[in-house]
């Protein structure tokens, strides 16, 4: 495979590297010598490559770019892991910096794994970043010196695949992120479709708009459930759908952060409750969930589950090659049999 920027997909101009994870975070948590990522060799996989040296192919100018969304996002994550208030506004930048990461290493798996995936990846971080629903979800658990840094259920097919969620621990917090088109709009009272098909690779057709019903109600996704020891944070994005008539109402408008740009509000949920709470653009909130009593293995299986949950709801493909329908589509039965067995793995 040739080399690309993991920002555009462009061959690299003024070529830079891009720490996947940020050097900041690598040194914060002390996993900066730690073999964490396995590249192919001699037809079996091993741990080879440190945190500090995970790196990717990147335009000098895509770099200084997301170097920006980096340092705004840090002091909010710190402030995150310190217990300290946030805005929704911040909440939004934290969000935008999860779909970086969680592309930035799917992406990293094809470049280092080519042995397990042949093909070229067909987008990339700027392609994806703030442009579909988010889902975060928040909890807490007793501090593991030896795991302050991970993001467990990266190894799944399904992940290099798509990467539409994946779980992310540092320190003794655990972040679960998932985002797809529509993922939460509908429960978030915002228009939404009801019809997404594959037409031709990676394009999908969206089709058959609803009305959004203008309120917010839970569960907002699928079986996650809101509970005493995590704290749940939803956003809608519609900003490829700003010409849709249906997003100028009153609803909509008022529960965003950035109408104009398709960038809608931060609805959260804390406790056991199942009421859907909406926070103002420059309202502060402390996303500390309570300490779970749950087992890391429990907590583990939760990020498999919400894989199973996305896989479910992925769009099945029907372009005009028959034979590549049947291909991926027999593939994502594959994905969803590797997840099952992930799952029980943890039970």
């Amino acid at each position: 495979m040739s080399k690309f920027c993991v920002f555009c997909g462009k061959p690299p101009v003024d070529k830079n590297r891009e720490h996947i994870i940020p050097q900041w975070l690598i040194k914060y948590t002390g996993r900066g010598k730690m073999p964490m990522v396995k590249v192919l060799k001699d037809g079996e996989l091993k741990p080879r490559i440190s945190y500090m040296n995970f790196t990717m192919p990147a335009c000098e100018a895509c770099n200084e770019k997301f170097s920006a969304l980096e340092g705004a996002v840090k002091p909010i994550l710190l402030n995150i892991l310190a217990d300290k208030p946030v805005t929704a506004r911040e909440i939004s930048l934290l969000l935008d910096w999860f779909d970086k990461v969680r592309l930035g290493l799917r992406l990293s798996m094809v470049y280092l794994q080519n042995g397990l995936r042949q093909e070229a990846p067909h987008t990339f971080i700027s392609q994806r970043t703030g442009l579909t629903d988010r889902m975060l979800i928040i909890e807490k658990i007793k501090p593991l010196p030896d795991v302050r840094l991970a993001f467990p259920d990266t190894d799944t097919a399904y992940f290099k695949s798509a990467a539409q969620s994946f779980q992310f621990i540092i320190d003794n917090y655990v972040f679960t992120n998932a985002s797809a088109h529509f993922l939460v709009s509908p429960k978030l009272g915002f228009p939404h479709a009801t019809t997404i098909q594959t037409v031709d690779a990676p394009n999908v057709m969206i089709d058959h708009w609803n009305r959004g019903k203008e309120r917010a109600r839970g569960p907002v996704f699928g079986n996650i459930y809101p509970a005493q020891d995590k704290i749940i944070v939803y956003q809608p994005i519609f900003k490829p759908f700003t010409d849709i008539p249906l997003y100028n109402n009153d609803y909509v408008k008022s529960h965003c952060i950035d109408y104009s740009n398709g960038l809608g509000g931060i609805f959260y949920q804390r406790g056991q409750t199942n009421e859907v709470k909406y926070l103002q653009p420059d309202e502060t909130t402390v996303l500390k969930p309570r300490e779970t009593t749950r087992d890391i293995k429990t907590i583990l299986r939760g990020a498999y589950e919400v894989q199973a949950q996305m896989l479910a709801r992925a769009p099945r493909y029907n372009t005009s090659d028959a034979l590549f329908n049947e291909y991926n589509n027999k593939l994502m039965g594959l994905h969803a049999a590797e997840i099952r067995d992930a799952i029980a793995a943890h039970r």
